[in-house]
């Protein structure tokens, strides 16, 4: 009897099958999606906010353009508002040009934004701040720009100056108000010898700090006319000059300069009271103390005469009062003998007495 054999196949398992296209596509899928993965951490890196600080102090202060960075930023609240943006920009410019730039995180601002120290040498300039930007990352991740930047500078001078009181006081072009009078009414010697309802010269004293640097001082008075300025040596105090009336030295020089030498000429007897009494009120002590002035004890001599002659110092203290200064050398002559000389140097104050100034005060300095 015959037997068929018949030839056997071998069929791959179907599970291993499946086992291995799982296995495939999921070595696929994680292939996938670790190169998203690695697109989305580089996307989460980049928005980091270390590579916004390093952005933004690439573009503003490692080479630093002082005039636009005072320009974005503003001036300082410790520094005096009577300085301008152009000399603070100056002032940055001189102090930190030449000087290697760096910058750190420093603590974070009330508002959550993250905030840098900037530094010119040892010294710390700025601090600026990042804070958080509409805009997300592709992946949606937070980025980071540019929020505040503050400069910071020392302000190393400060400045007094007094003045006439009414005139004007301007320190790099701005006039000072109020807030910098640190005191009124400094009174003058012309203080008193003043008429009862006349005020005599006073000064104010102005004080500004703050300042960067010494400010263009300048002094007006009311007319316009700029005062001179002196600067005290030991205290650094700035005072402005009384400027004087021009047209009442015009007008009066010439006959109080007559009144001044006759009455030196009197005291040396060589004039008589009459010929300057009219000049002088009568009214008062004054008059009555110069015609007694005793003239027993005067050198001898043949002749006299005057030298370095002047009339300055002309003010108005108002419509009916003012002063005036008359220098003089007045000189003694002798035949035989050397010269006497002697300087004179009145100030005679005026007040108007039936519509004519006459003479009611004076010193001798």
């Amino acid at each position: 009897m015959t037997q068929n054999k018949r030839k056997s196949t071998f069929r791959f398992p179907v599970f291993y099958i499946c086992l291995l296209i799982g296995v495939a596509l999921a070595l696929i899928a994680m292939a996938v999606g670790l190169a998203r993965l690695r697109v989305i951490l580089a996307d989460y890196e980049d928005a980091q906010p270390k590579y916004a600080a390093e952005a933004v102090f690439a573009e503003h202060f490692a080479h630093p353009d002082f005039a636009a960075l005072v320009a974005r930023s503003g001036m300082p609240a410790n520094v005096s508002p009577l300085e301008t943006e152009a000399g603070f920009a100056a002032e940055l410019e001189e102090r930190f040009g030449g000087e290697k730039t760096s910058y750190a995180s420093t603590t974070a601002g009330t508002d959550g934004s993250l905030r840098y120290l900037v530094k010119a040498g040892e010294q710390k300039i700025a601090v600026f701040s990042l804070k958080v930007s509409e805009e997300k990352s592709e992946y949606g991740f937070d980025q980071y720009e540019l929020g505040e930047i503050e400069l910071y500078i020392r302000p190393e001078e400060s400045v007094t100056v007094s003045a006439p009181t009414g005139d004007s006081v301007y320190l790099n072009g701005t006039l000072l108000d109020e807030q910098y009078i640190t005191e009124r009414g400094i009174e003058t010697d012309s203080c008193a010898h003043m008429p009862e309802g006349v005020s005599g010269i006073t000064y104010t004293t102005y004080s500004v700090g703050s300042l960067l640097r010494t400010p263009a001082i300048e002094v007006k008075a009311p007319d316009g006319t700029a005062a001179p300025l002196t600067q005290d040596a030991e205290t650094g105090v700035w005072t402005a000059d009384v400027v004087y009336d021009t047209a009442l030295a015009e007008k009066y020089a010439d006959q109080m300069i007559t009144v001044a030498q006759n009455y030196a000429a009197f005291v040396m007897r060589d004039a008589y009271f009459a010929s300057f009494s009219s000049y002088f009120d009568k009214t008062t002590d004054l008059y009555q103390t110069i015609r007694q002035v005793p003239t027993s004890f005067v050198w001898r001599h043949d002749g006299y005469s005057f030298a370095d002659v002047s009339a300055t110092e002309f003010y108005a203290y108002n419509d009916d009062t003012f002063s005036c200064r008359i220098r003089f050398v007045h000189i003694l002559h002798r035949i035989g003998n050397e010269d006497y000389t002697e300087q004179l140097d009145i100030t005679f104050y005026l007040h108007r007495v039936n519509g004519e100034f006459l003479i009611y005060d004076m010193v001798n300095q």
